[in-house]
């Protein structure tokens, strides 16, 4: 299988400062600061999505349109998806 390493990410962040987004298990989108994505390319598993109230993730499910238009309005640069 196929999955973003750890280049892949150092070298987006350099060139474009993005926001991450990687899919869960179920298919939501899940969005991820350069931290939060070089930690995440390390673990070769998906993660389940974020659970309502639950302490997983401090973010809640959002659809990927949502995020490109929080990033748009926030001027937070581009949004890089890795759909591994």
């Amino acid at each position: 299988a196929t999955q973003q390493g750890l280049t892949d990410i150092l070298f987006l962040a350099w060139q474009l400062s993005p926001i991450f987004v990687f899919v869960a298990a179920d298919g939501t989108p899940m969005e991820y600061t350069l931290l939060g994505a070089i930690k995440r390319s390390s673990n070769f598993e998906l993660p389940a999505a974020p659970k309502p109230g639950g302490k997983q993730q401090k973010q809640e499910a959002r659809s990927l349109a949502d995020i490109a238009e929080k990033a748009k309005n926030s001027w937070a640069g581009p949004v890089v998806v890795f759909p591994e």
